[in-house]
């Protein structure tokens, strides 16, 4: 599931992560992130559980890939492309940012355009 927000957005990516063996999507800590200016995903991780029960994988080594792996990978990757479609206009993109290192987000330096982002920074204030 991934969530946009339609002002405000701050330029930033924020997966939100399952608890333990959660097979759930956790909308609260999406809102959050999303009333912090983020685009924001989560997953079930392939299956349903409530994060205490690790039954769905037994006999079932690919589920644990699925979980530990591949379902956060492929909801990032995925993301990533809906968000950079959702920043272009005519199929050229209108709006960049520039990728930054956890714990590090895009600020505005202050000068030039909003929608480049040779204008930002990455800083970790």
């Amino acid at each position: 599931m991934l969530w946009l927000p339609l002002t405000g957005w701050n330029g930033n990516f924020q997966a939100v992560g399952n608890r333990v063996w959660s097979g759930q999507i956790w909308r609260p800590f999406m809102a959050q992130a999303l009333f912090g200016g983020y685009a924001t995903a989560n997953t079930d991780t392939g299956h349903e559980g409530n994060g205490m029960d690790a039954s769905f994988a037994l006999g079932h080594p690919e589920k644990v890939i699925d979980y530990g792996y591949r379902a956060v990978h492929e909801m990032t990757v995925k993301s990533k492309v809906i968000i950079t479609a959702s920043q272009s206009k005519d199929g050229k993109v209108v709006r960049t940012r520039p990728l930054c290192p956890y714990p590090k987000r895009a600020k505005y330096v202050g000068s030039g355009s909003t929608d480049d982002a040779a204008n930002f920074a990455c800083t970790a204030e």
